[in-house]
């Protein structure tokens, strides 16, 4: 564990649980601002056995986190006062920019995989860039909630959401970008990962995580992603923005 990061472990240790709260949100922007300002230490990193399990903590508080903001954005203004919604922002402005770059500035439909009950980039993508885009996902709670907040913020005409499992999706319409969520690749999934390649698209994405930022947000075997797709762009993001970024093409 890095030792000056031991403390804040161990008061995110303590919670009773991960449901957004003064306390939880407080600790969790904290270790956030560590992961992401701490330079200097982030090519030491060595994922211990704490810091793997401050990750896996990381995860379940995510999943709390979607859950509750989902069910309590109820307009454009809560979305907004959104605690993380500045660093979505920027992401899916940074992801936005260089997917054009491949597609020639001829970017607007996305099939988004896996993307549970707080869809933020899809939404912002729709706000800011009128982009339109379908979302599947294998859980019916997500998707339910997802449903909700897309009427909420009366973008159902550009998010479509459908309960549906990757391994036998089938889609006759041809995407500019299918968004794959992480969680995909951290299985060598053989028969998942081959029909998501196999979908008609003329780039993918997935996000991933470097350095510190691996606390946060777990990073991906390269080598899985590379039996499936070419890896034609990776992005390290230095600032506030979590997440790395991957851009793939089709094998």
């Amino acid at each position: 564990m890095i030792e000056s990061l031991e403390p804040l472990y161990d008061k995110i240790k303590l919670l009773k649980d991960y449901k957004p709260s003064k306390k939880v949100n407080a600790l969790f922007w904290e270790l956030c601002n560590f992961c992401t300002n701490n330079n200097n230490l982030d090519q030491d990193i060595k994922i211990d056995e704490n810091i793997y399990n401050l990750n896996k903590i990381c995860a379940k508080a995510e999943v709390e986190m979607e859950k509750y903001y989902s069910k309590n954005i109820k307009n454009i203004s809560d979305l907004q006062n959104f605690i993380y919604y500045n660093n979505y922002e920027l992401l899916s402005e940074l992801e936005y920019l260089n997917l054009n770059f491949f597609l020639k500035n001829n970017f607007k439909n996305i099939l988004f995989i896996w993307w549970w009950s707080l869809p933020l980039t899809s939404i912002i993508l729709a706000l800011k860039y009128g982009i339109s885009s379908h979302i599947i996902d294998i859980d019916s709670d997500s998707i339910e909630l997802s449903k909700n907040l897309i009427k909420n913020l009366w973008l159902e005409e550009k998010i479509t959401i459908k309960l549906w499992d990757a391994k036998t999706y089938v889609d006759d319409k041809k995407y500019d970008v299918v968004y794959i969520a992480s969680l995909v690749f951290l299985d060598d999934n053989k028969k998942l990962l081959s029909n998501i390649s196999n979908i008609d698209s003329k780039l993918f994405l997935t996000r991933s995580s470097h350095w510190l930022r691996q606390i946060l947000y777990k990073k991906i075997d390269e080598k899985i992603i590379n039996k499936y797709f070419n890896i034609k762009l990776v992005i390290h993001p230095k600032n506030e923005i979590i997440n790395s970024i991957l851009i793939l093409t089709k094998k």
